[in-house]
C-alpha cells in the first residue's frame, strides 16, 4: 500500500514575521517526532515513512515530552498534545522520541525540512496552526494544559527503506538519537 492521500485545503497562514522567524529556526533547530515501535515493524504494508513526515522543532517536542512526564506518562496527554488520532499510540506500545540531527542521518537520505503546507497525509485540518502555539517552557506547571508546538516535515522521509526492521529504521537516524520514552 502506499501513502496516498487527499489533500484538504488549509485556510490558515502565518503573519509576515511570524513566518520569517518561523523559516530562520527551521533552517537552524533540529526536528524530531514521536512514533511507536508497532508502526515500523508491525505495519507490513509500509516498508518506509510516508514521503512527508511530520515532525516539530526539538525543543517544542522535548516541551511535549515534558509535559508527557508531568501527567505520569499518559498516553492520552501526549496525543493531545501532538494532535494525532486517538488510536495513534496504545498502551502496550514501546514509544520513542527520534531527534533528527541532519548531520548524523544516513547520507543515503534526501530528507528536507520544511514548512507543512496543511495540505500533508495525515494533516487534521481542525487542529492545524502553521507555526504552531507553544507555551514556554515556564508555563508548563499545569497537567493537562495544552501544547501546540511548531510543525516542520521532513520532505522525501521515504527516501531510505526500513523494511519493518527496528535497527534499520534506528540507523537511518543514529542509534542515539532514537529514546524510547515508554514505558
Amino acid at each position: 500500500a502506499s501513502h496516498d492521500y487527499q489533500p484538504k485545503k488549509c485556510p490558515l497562514s502565518l503573519k509576515p514575521d511570524k513566518l520569517a522567524d518561523y523559516l530562520t529556526d527551521l533552517q537552524t533547530d533540529e526536528l524530531a517526532f514521536f512514533i511507536s515501535k508497532r508502526e515500523i515493524v508491525s505495519q507490513l504494508d509500509y516498508q518506509t515513512l510516508p514521503a512527508s513526515k511530520f515532525a516539530g522543532f526539538t525543543p517544542d517536542m522535548e516541551k511535549v515530552l515534558l509535559n508527557f512526564n508531568l501527567s505520569g506518562k499518559n498516553i492520552q496527554q501526549l496525543i493531545g498534545d501532538l494532535k494525532v488520532a486517538k488510536t495513534k499510540f496504545l498502551a502496550n506500545d514501546e514509544i520513542f522520541l527520534v531527534r533528527v540531527k541532519m548531520s548524523q542521518v544516513h547520507p543515503s537520505t534526501n530528507f528536507q525540512m520544511d514548512m507543512p503546507t496543511g495540505n500533508e497525509p495525515g494533516v487534521n485540518i481542525e487542529l492545524f496552526r502553521p507555526g504552531g502555539i507553544l507555551p514556554a517552557v515556564d508555563d508548563l506547571v499545569n497537567v493537562g494544559q495544552r501544547i501546540y508546538p511548531r510543525e516542520a516535515v521532513i520532505r522525501n522521509a521515504n527516501s531510505m527503506a526500513h523494511n519493518n526492521d527496528w535497527n534499520t529504521f534506528k540507523s537511518i537516524f543514529g542509534n542515539s538519537n532514537v529514546t524510547q520514552i515508554y514505558p
